[in-house]
């Protein structure tokens, strides 16, 4: 018997990988005459696993963990989410399913749900929504949600620039527990300025050659494109989720719409009643 055998580190570390502490198993009843993959074998039932086929399971692991997030809507804990974080970005191109998203995003918060300057005031009263009609009134609010759809059309931007305004807005969103959620289909808009702020990350079907190189956006698509970045292509039911506060959420899901979700809420300036509450001559807020 050598009664002074001791595992060596590499040992050690395919023991623990496979969660086996290894000070428990009895090495002074090993022989060295037999191999230790055997007396493990024999003696506790333990199959030793190479680091690479350790490395194939971790990954198989996690892509099964993506399929598992991927195969059911309702795998993003929203209602979870909404309790942690100021800033979500929803990103995708026009007719992507944003708007929808956005909404049964909102549906997920316990607080008062504000969107700024939606036209139809009908579906808003609908759903217990109040309308926000200029960026000075968000001075007023407190604990509540504010949900901007193409804030692009509202706020000035500088290509080159960070939108002060909108880092402006964040920061005292922060400090005032008001939850923004910004829908763009143009992603220019989202500045390297504003990038830092944004805690959940949600992109749509978008296309890739158009966002700007270096961008947050285009860093996200890289990493939940398995082939190559130029095809990336989403269903209008698929999203990709991304924050660095919860990880565990990362990759590609899918969502169903609100049961009441419709046009009126998407396209509101398509609709009689959102022509008559909206001015005749509505111009952009110059900041």
């Amino acid at each position: 018997m050598n009664t002074t055998y001791k595992p060596g580190e590499k040992l050690k570390k395919q023991l623990l990988e496979q969660g086996i502490e290894y000070d428990t198993i009895d090495w002074a009843s090993y022989s060295d005459d037999v191999p230790i993959e055997n007396y493990l074998a024999n003696e506790y039932n333990i199959v030793l696993r190479t680091m690479n086929e350790l490395a194939e399971g971790v990954q198989n692991d996690k892509e099964e963990k993506q399929f598992h997030k991927f195969s059911y809507p309702e795998s993003v804990d929203w209602k979870e989410i909404s309790k942690k974080v100021k800033s979500i970005a929803i990103v995708g191109a026009t007719g992507s399913g944003k708007t929808a998203l956005a909404y049964k995003i909102i549906e997920s918060f316990d607080k008062v749900v504000y969107i700024f300057k939606h036209p139809n005031v009908s579906v808003l009263n609908e759903r217990g929504y109040k309308q926000l009609h200029e960026l000075a009134d968000f001075e007023k609010l407190y604990d509540c949600v504010v949900f901007i759809d193409e804030p692009q059309l509202y706020i000035k931007y500088y290509e080159n620039k960070s939108n002060i305004i909108l880092m402006r807005l964040l920061s005292l969103c922060r400090q005032r527990n008001i939850t923004l959620i910004l829908v763009t289909s143009d992603t220019r808009f989202i500045t390297r300025g504003l990038e830092s702020y944004i805690d959940v990350w949600v992109l749509k079907d978008l296309e890739f050659d158009l966002v700007k190189q270096g961008s947050m956006i285009r860093k996200i698509i890289k990493e939940n494109s398995f082939i190559i970045e130029d095809g990336f292509s989403l269903d209008i039911t698929e999203y990709i989720f991304y924050s660095r506060l919860l990880r565990d959420y990362n990759g590609k899901h899918k969502f169903n719409q609100p049961v009441y979700f419709d046009d009126r809420y998407s396209k509101p300036y398509n609709f009689k009643s959102a022509k008559e509450t909206t001015p005749k001559t509505q111009k952009n807020e110059i900041i």
